[in-house]
């Protein structure tokens, strides 16, 4: 079995496969419905250990996921920021709720998330022009149940705390 000492990896390969899952080539009739890995990973993450995953965490993944996309430096960095520091402040609640409701949460969340990049994408001028841009919050809704499974199982196999 796998010492609690030696997991200190657990959580950065869980971004990884996120970062991934984000930037993996999809159709492109399904590009508006990718779900929010990233956020899902970082909501999972600080959720769970607050004190570890915390608002400096989602300030570097989110400076590496524009440096990845192409987009304004520091636009989803803002956004991944603001959107933790609310699941730090709740996160003793968020973890009491079964898995429905925090499903709900999560696309709260998620379109929270999405409405800062809209509004940092409008004031650079360059809004988009669809109202799909909000299909990532329902599809990081439905997938959540399966990545917390998920995530719980991989963080109690490599005892992550």
């Amino acid at each position: 079995m796998i010492k609690a000492t030696h997991s200190w990896w657990a959580i950065p390969v869980t971004f990884l496969v996120a970062f991934i899952l984000t930037l993996l080539p999809m159709p492109e009739w399904t590009v508006w419905f990718r779900p929010a890995w990233l956020l899902m990973a970082l909501i999972y993450w600080s959720m769970k250990l607050p004190y570890r995953v915390n608002v400096g965490t989602a300030w570097m993944i989110g400076l590496a996921l524009d440096v990845l996309n192409g987009t304004l430096l520091g636009e989803h960095a803002l956004a991944l920021t603001i959107t933790i520091y609310f699941v730090i402040r709740m996160h003793t609640r968020l973890r009491m709720y079964p898995l429905m409701q925090q499903s709900l949460w999560v696309c709260m969340l998620v379109m929270f998330y999405q409405f800062i990049l809209y509004c940092i994408q409008g004031f650079i001028g360059s809004p988009p022009k669809t109202g799909l841009y909000w299909a990532p919050a329902l599809t990081s809704m439905l997938l959540w149940p399966w990545v917390f499974i998920i995530m719980q199982n991989h963080r109690r196999r490599f005892k992550v705390a």
